[in-house]
């Protein structure tokens, strides 16, 4: 391109309001020709007291009237600066994000110790006549931190003491169940879908401060460490521990809820997600010994093959509602059970939590919804609006892999009531009923 005076003064009035690019577009013209013109000729940049407009070199002496920008200019220039604050705040939201993440990893690794592989009983190393199914526990709404005394809940103490314990006999239940099918079933794997709602989110709600301790922070470190002795204590009879997990409403960071209840960030800005480091962090050496696997999904559901089955599982906090038959939406969650059928195919199993209500529904030709219990039998709450309880119940499935789900079997985790309000149903005791 041959650049005449015309060409030039353009060129430096475009520059004072738009990019060396936009300018180039503008014009036609490479970049770098832009550049290049504009200093050979000693018009960019402006020397002081000189007018960037003016004539080079021979017509330098002829002023030249500045011409203002047209209204599309002025269009392009607004736009461009919109875009680039958004980009500027979505750097720093990532940015901010990643960190978070990071620094919470770090912390982990300098602050947890690892614990040594516990090694398999001698009768699990024994082969079976039998096909082999893998047991799949599923594990959720623990909700660790919930502090909430009989006075105000029904009867019922919930605290960190009482979470342990039920732990404790969960963990006890799983071995006990391995023991009465091994000789007719053999479980040599065991795969851990936790649901979320590990923990208690201390700032939901003005009123959660009152029914939280400790913090939530710091109940992360604790289920950690809860989820880790349950994956240690089940390496004993099982050769391999797969755990999967998904975070729940209660473990998000922000007090507002985002998409499916979730952090407004993101599914991964969670408590639950940070408690699930902490267990890998325990077990990095069962990890490194290949008899445990770790997934911390981020995202609000995730899917997994258990012996050839495709399973769906979620939260369940993304669907609204609570006022359906025995306080589940049955009809919303079978209504779940249809869609995520359209958006990933044919499954076998869409397992939640949320509801703190074990239940087990029947979507399409081979397919279940199954809904898991909790820990808590209640919450100040639910005992004051809605004058109800719910045994404390885990589910624990087995999977053929032609038949799919053979067996379902609620393990129950009963906790002691306070004198005055009733007692345990006749059949189970407060601390030792499993079954």
């Amino acid at each position: 391109m041959r650049w005449t005076p015309e060409h030039l003064r353009e060129a430096v009035r475009l520059k004072r309001i738009l990019t060396w690019k936009q300018v180039a577009e503008r014009l036609g013209v490479n970049e770098n020709q832009v550049r290049m013109a504009l200093r050979d000729n000693k018009l960019w940049p402006p020397k002081t007291g000189e007018t960037p407009d003016a004539e080079p070199q021979k017509a330098a002496h002829t002023p030249v009237a500045k011409e203002p920008p047209t209204v599309p200019e002025q269009i392009a220039t607004q736009r461009e600066r919109a875009r680039t604050r958004a980009d500027i705040a979505e750097l720093k939201r990532l940015t901010s994000r990643r960190a978070w993440i990071e620094e919470i990893r770090d912390a982990i690794r300098e602050s947890i110790l690892t614990i040594e592989t516990p090694t398999l009983r001698p009768e699990a190393k024994q082969k079976g006549t039998y096909d082999e199914e893998t047991a799949v526990l599923l594990l959720g709404d623990v909700h660790v931190g919930q502090h909430t005394p009989g006075r105000i809940n029904a009867g019922w103490n919930q605290d960190v003491d009482t979470t342990t314990r039920q732990m404790n006999r969960l963990a006890d239940a799983v071995i006990r169940l391995w023991e009465q099918q091994r000789q007719s079933v053999q479980w040599k794997s065991l795969v851990i879908l936790d649901l979320g709602d590990d923990v208690e989110h201390s700032g939901m709600r003005p009123s959660q401060h009152r029914i939280v301790e400790p913090l939530v922070a710091q109940q992360s470190t604790i289920y950690g460490r809860l989820l880790a002795d349950l994956i240690l204590r089940c390496l004993t009879v099982f050769e391999h521990v797969r755990v999967e997990r998904v975070p729940g409403n209660h473990g998000r960071v922000s007090e507002k809820a985002g998409n499916a209840g979730l952090d407004v960030l993101g599914p991964e800005n969670s408590w639950d997600w940070v408690g699930g480091e902490v267990a890998r962090a325990i077990l990095q050496e069962s990890i490194r010994d290949n008899r445990v696997e770790i997934i911390n999904h981020e995202n609000w559901y995730a899917i997994t093959d258990i012996m050839g089955h495709k399973v769906i599982f979620e939260h369940g906090s993304s669907e609204r509602g609570g006022g359906g038959f025995g306080g589940i939406p049955a009809y919303g969650l079978t209504r779940m059970g249809a869609a995520y059928r359209d958006l990933e195919g044919d499954y076998s199993l869409l397992a939640i939590g949320h509801w703190h209500r074990p239940m087990w529904l029947p979507t399409g030709f081979r397919s279940w919804i199954g809904a898991n219990g909790s820990f808590p039998p209640t919450t100040p709450f639910v005992a004051s609006a809605k004058h109800s309880a719910t045994r404390p119940t885990q589910t624990l499935l087995s999977f053929h892999p032609k038949k799919g789900i053979t067996q379902t079997r609620w393990i129950y985790l009963d906790t002691a009531r306070d004198a005055g309000h009733g007692s345990p149903a006749k059949g189970y005791a407060a601390e030792d009923g499993v079954f």
